[in-house]
């Protein structure tokens, strides 16, 4: 049996890994978004954007949620055992640090980074950012999202996202 310190430690040696894959994916594609915007490749750049607003979250959990994840696991281990806790840690090391892209664990981590911040523009571009991966997939009919109104959210998005860098100083 893994101790919890063991499991712990496996938890902060891959929030460390996450941290940087996150830093790296936050960069480029951010960089990339724009660059395909100025193109005019609407969809790809919602797709980037997309995936620049994941990886704000996830450098976000990674900075300001690791502790709330710990002291959970400890709470889990002392009620429910080191069976749970373990299952709980995990998950986190196997989904959680890379943010899953699923509606409800996406809002979960929303929300938890929300009460963490007190910032709750991050759950109102959530949708932003939901809305511009529906573009990508499945085009303008389904998000109900025209080129132009796309187009503006990127935008929008991205110039968020570079203010919430500043304001976390996250790179």
């Amino acid at each position: 049996m893994v101790s919890l310190e063991d499991l712990l430690a496996r938890l902060r040696a891959a929030a460390r890994l996450a941290e940087r894959l996150h830093r790296e994916n936050l960069e480029r594609f951010t960089q990339e978004a724009l660059r395909l915007l100025s193109r005019g490749d609407v969809r790809d750049a919602a797709e980037k954007a997309w995936a620049a607003y994941k990886s704000l979250l996830g450098l976000l959990l990674v900075r300001r949620l690791l502790p709330e994840i710990e002291g959970e696991a400890e709470r889990i281990a002392g009620e429910k055992g080191a069976e749970k806790a373990r299952e709980y840690i995990e998950w986190w090391i196997e989904t959680g640090l890379l943010v899953p892209s699923t509606r409800q664990k996406l809002a979960e981590i929303t929300r938890r980074l929300v009460d963490a911040t007190g910032d709750k523009e991050i759950a109102e571009k959530r949708r932003e950012a939901v809305l511009l991966h529906l573009y990508f997939y499945h085009g303008p009919d389904i998000a109900e999202i025209t080129e132009e109104e796309a187009a503006e959210t990127i935008q929008s998005l991205i110039d968020w996202i570079k203010r919430k860098i500043k304001q976390y100083g996250l790179l």
